[in-house]
């Protein structure tokens, strides 16, 4: 099975037209002309995997109408993604509560919406960590309290630094949405001590 790689070595799966990202004929086939030759060719969905293709079987659970006059497509999925994915983060997965210091590596579309839900969730400490200088603004703007330009920092490192923003407790929830490997370490060594 092919898979999406983090860190220096990216690679995107394959595509094959009508096919699983893992190259393997289902059960469910459909005939088509190709070449002038009829050929049985899997249709088959994979939640979490989209292969970028542009069109895809999806269950009918999965599928919503959207209204492209109310709403445009192009916002449906971010909306079904980007957004339940990072703002799911906080609220389902990290349990955010009132009062909590969130940190949020990655402040891309995932990261904001993580962002947007800590702050709704009440957290009173909110850090937004991203290289990219550009998105400090967007991540103010949206909720985050403080934010840590990870390539700006000198000898320290972005644990540190979240560790000197906490008064060396830590961050109660840590959402690691940039993909970076060095990062998540970061995230690891940045959450709050649990005595268990």
């Amino acid at each position: 099975m092919q898979q999406l790689q983090i860190g220096p070595d990216q690679r995107l799966p394959e595509v094959r037209r009508q096919r699983p990202a893992d190259g393997a004929r289902r059960q469910l086939q459909v005939l088509f002309r190709r070449r002038e030759r009829q050929e049985a060719v899997s249709l088959y969905y994979f939640l979490a995997c989209s292969t970028w293709t542009q069109y895809m079987v999806v269950d009918s659970n999965y599928a919503v109408k959207l209204n492209d006059y109310d709403f445009p497509s192009a916002h449906g999925c971010i909306l079904s993604c980007a957004f339940t994915t990072g703002y799911g983060a906080a609220w389902l997965e990290g349990r955010v509560r009132p009062g909590d210091t969130v940190a949020v590596y990655g402040t891309g579309s995932v990261g904001l919406s993580s962002v947007i839900a800590a702050k709704d969730l009440g957290a009173k400490k909110i850090i937004g960590i991203d290289k990219n200088e550009r998105k400090r603004q967007v991540a103010l703007s949206l909720g985050a309290t403080d934010f840590i330009n990870s390539e700006g920092l000198g000898t320290m490192t972005v644990s540190d630094k979240v560790m000197e923003l906490t008064g060396g407790k830590g961050a109660d929830c840590c959402i690691e949405a940039s993909g970076s490997d060095a990062l998540m370490n970061e995230a690891v060594k940045s959450a709050l001590p649990v005595i268990l």
